[in-house]
């Protein structure tokens, strides 16, 4: 699975649980200083698809802890 697809799934993921749109791209922001996936490099896109596997697990612990 290509870095893009992956970004793509985890976005999808983080809707899922609840982020907005404009909160996704906070987050990518955060990560590598802009919001243009288009023109980042291998190393950027990593760091994209580590932050957002991070708050993907995060709001997923979060919906488990509040479902109880």
């Amino acid at each position: 699975m290509s870095f893009e697809d992956r970004i793509s799934q985890l976005c999808k993921k983080l809707n899922h649980l609840g982020y907005y749109q404009y909160q996704i791209k906070n987050i990518i922001k955060e990560a590598i200083g802009h919001i243009e996936i288009a023109q980042t490099n291998h190393i950027e896109r990593a760091q994209i698809v580590d932050v957002l596997e991070r708050y993907t697990e995060l709001g997923h612990d979060y919906v488990i802890s509040y479902s109880k």
